[in-house]
Order: structure tokens, then C-alpha cells, then sequence
């Protein structure tokens, strides 16, 4: 059974065509277009991995990735990074890498990347 992926997108077309994706490849996914709520809508639906949407690395995206890393209950979940701008970054990702590589995002890529993530756990 596939598992249930919280996706964090500010941007609502990008949510909406990522949500499809996965729902198509047979995940549960709930979103969320802002962090207002978050904690609480995380500790709801206890997903298995969280897609954190990063327009740029800025410190509020990595202010939010240690924020959930941080908070007992939640902290184990994994956050997979992401960027329209910027390629992926990781599991373990802050956001703020030197090598941020400026390819282009791919949803083929972070698809392959949640199902090595789901193997992994």
C-alpha cells in the first residue's frame, strides 16, 4: 500500500498538478498552500513523508524544515525539499546547500525520489 504524503506548495497549479501525480501513482495526499496550521495539520494526518515546496532557500523554508525536525512526534517524518527553480535537494535538506543546482524541476524525478524514500523506510 502506497503511504500518505503531505505536500506544503504555496503555489496552488503546482499543488494541484503534484497532488494529481501522486494520487495517480495510488498515494494519500493531503496539502497545505501555507505553513499557517501546519503543525497541527501534520500531527492530524501523520504523513509518511512531507514535500516541502523551497521558491528559493530562504530562512523561512529552512526555518520550517528545522521548525518540524524540531517538534517531538513529528520529527521523524521525512521532508523532501523541493523547488520549481531549484532541483532536489534531499531527504535531510535545509534548504540552504552551497550546490544548489538551477535544473529545472522535474515530477518524473521527485516521484522516483518518494518511491527510493518509501524503500528506505
Amino acid at each position: 500500500m502506497k503511504k500518505k504524503i503531505l505536500i506544503i506548495e504555496k503555489d496552488e497549479d503546482t499543488l494541484q498538478i503534484i497532488s494529481h501525480l501522486l494520487m495517480e501513482e495510488g498515494y494519500q495526499v493531503s496539502t497545505s498552500s501555507s505553513e499557517f496550521g501546519i503543525f497541527e495539520l501534520i500531527r492530524k494526518e501523520m504523513p509518511d513523508i512531507i514535500l516541502l515546496d523551497i521558491l528559493k532557500p530562504t530562512v523561512q523554508g529552512a526555518a520550517l524544515n528545522r521548525a518540524i525536525k524540531a517538534t517531538e512526534g513529528i520529527n521523524r517524518i521525512p521532508i523532501l525539499s523541493y523547488s520549481m527553480y531549484l532541483k532536489y535537494h534531499g531527504a535531510e535538506s535545509d534548504g540552504l546547500e552551497e550546490e544548489q543546482n538551477t535544473q529545472p524541476f522535474n515530477l518524473l524525478e521527485l516521484l522516483n525520489i518518494i518511491e527510493r524514500q518509501q524503500k528506505v523506510r
